[in-house]
C-alpha cells in the first residue's frame, strides 16, 4: 500500500499540492528525487472500489534557489532539499491481481 503511494508521489505534476506551498519543493515546483517515507496516519472504509487513506510523506526534491552568490538576479544550481507533506488524502485501488494503485484525491 505505501508502495503505491511512493510510485504516485513521484509521478505526480502536482509538486506544490504535494509537498505545500510553502516547502522549498512546492514554492519552487521542484521536482521529486527521492520518497524516504510514506506513512500512512488515517485509513477509511472501502467503498466503490477504493479504500481512501491519509499518509504523510517524507522525501528530498531537487530545489534551485534564486539569488545565489554575488549576482542577485541569478540561480543557485539545483541542490537536494528535504521535505515532509501534512497529511495528504489518496484513494488506493486494487487491480485483479492484487496490486495497489494510487491516486491523490481532491
Amino acid at each position: 500500500m505505501t508502495g503505491a503511494v511512493t510510485k504516485a508521489a513521484k509521478e505526480s505534476r502536482g509538486f506544490a499540492d504535494l509537498t505545500g506551498g510553502t516547502s522549498p519543493c512546492g514554492v519552487m515546483n521542484a521536482p521529486i528525487t527521492e520518497v524516504k517515507k510514506v506513512e500512512v496516519v488515517e485509513r477509511g472504509q472501502e467503498k466503490e472500489g477504493y479504500a481512501p487513506v491519509k499518509a504523510t510523506i517524507t522525501g528530498t526534491c531537487m530545489a534551485q534557489f534564486p539569488r545565489c552568490g554575488a549576482d542577485k538576479n541569478s540561480l543557485c544550481p539545483p541542490a537536494p532539499t528535504e521535505f515532509t507533506t501534512k497529511p495528504l488524502a489518496f484513494r488506493l485501488k486494487k487491480d485483479d491481481y492484487g496490486k495497489w494503485s494510487a491516486e491523490k484525491a481532491e
